[in-house]
């Protein structure tokens, strides 16, 4: 079993490696950006930071049920030259399953990290998405003013009456996930300053990127979430606030921005003009993290041992099976050990 299974992955990762062409599949940006979502954005940071030459598909006419996974973005690998192409030649749905083949194809920085470092990358990716991903729905579709901003992006370029008919349903779906997230509104922002708060540390001040200067996985995808939040110009952006606490972060999407986007038009990320349009948090405002754990009530530690306790697991349990398995999988990611 274990003999064919390889066999299968050497013949998956031989089929990527003769790819020559990309193309990136997701629904169409807004607000001056290439893409409005996360994942989408971190995609095309990953193929920048590569050096992959890619071309874009945004429109209307993707949606994710062009694949049976139902998950966008989509990066289509092709083999053939010429007016017939053969994009469908490899499909990969979602950014997990494009970071594996980056990798695979040889395309990905990921290959210098170390088994421990590659494990860390999966379980920050983890908590930004349980985390990062709920704030931005809650923000999006159940604060009514942030609604109606993002309704006129989501009805873009639709006639009547589909221009109500798909936010409409886009909303729901974002309503149906939330709820089966239990979304508590005032532990939401807690679990988002915590989560900004580990990163920032793991960051620190003296380093370009997370693992040195050369830019990983973990890279692209925190950025795709931190495009997001800097320039949807919602006018009720606590997560935007509160990623003001932590400047690091800040300067992190700058340096991306100035060495990988600069043709982009994503629009700037200075200091001065981040803070411009970054309202004040309205539920607590800006304080030293030291003030900040002296203003902590007896939930509110709690919850913070909490999330102490679930990174710490995360990162254990990947780090463990990194370095004992036999193989790693998560959510479209495979990370064979020898």
């Amino acid at each position: 079993m274990l003999g064919e299974r390889r066999a299968k992955f050497c013949e998956e990762r031989e089929r990527v490696q003769t790819m020559r062409f990309c193309r990136i599949y997701h629904e169409p940006g807004g607000w001056g950006m290439a893409a409005r979502s996360p994942h989408a954005f971190a995609v095309h940071a990953l193929l920048r930071f590569n050096g992959v030459e890619y071309m874009v598909t945004a429109n209307r006419s993707v949606s994710a049920s062009m694949t049976p996974s139902h998950v966008l973005p989509v990066l289509a690998l092709g083999s053939e030259e010429g007016e017939n192409e053969e994009w469908d030649d490899v499909l990969l749905a979602g950014f997990p399953a494009i970071a594996k083949a980056l990798v695979e194809k040889g395309w990905s920085l990921d290959a210098k990290l170390t088994k421990t470092q590659l494990a860390e990358c999966l379980a920050f990716a983890t908590t930004m998405d349980a985390i990062l991903e709920r704030a931005r729905l809650f923000e999006w579709f159940l604060i009514e003013e942030n609604f109606e901003v993002v309704h006129k992006v989501l009805a873009q370029d639709l006639s009547f009456p589909l221009s109500w008919i798909v936010p409409a349903m886009q909303r729901r779906e974002a309503r149906d996930r939330l709820r089966h997230m239990v979304v508590d509104e005032a532990g939401l922002w807690f679990d988002v300053r915590e989560c900004l708060h580990a990163l920032s540390v793991r960051l620190g001040d003296r380093k370009a990127f997370f693992y040195g200067d050369s830019p990983s996985s973990l890279d692209a995808l925190l950025f795709g979430f931190l495009a997001i939040i800097i320039h949807t110009p919602v006018p009720h952006a606590q997560t935007r606030a509160i990623l003001a606490e932590f400047p690091n972060l800040v300067q992190f999407c700058n340096r991306i921005q100035q060495q990988y986007f600069v043709d982009a038009g994503l629009g700037d990320f200075s200091s001065s003009s981040f803070n411009n349009h970054a309202p004040r948090a309205g539920n607590r405002s800006a304080t030293s993290q030291r003030d900040r754990k002296k203003l902590l009530t007896p939930e509110e530690e709690a919850r913070r041992q909490r999330n102490k306790l679930f990174v710490a697991l995360t990162v254990g349990s990947f780090i463990g099976y990194a370095l004992f398995g036999s193989e790693l999988e998560f959510e479209g990611i495979s990370l064979d050990v020898e």
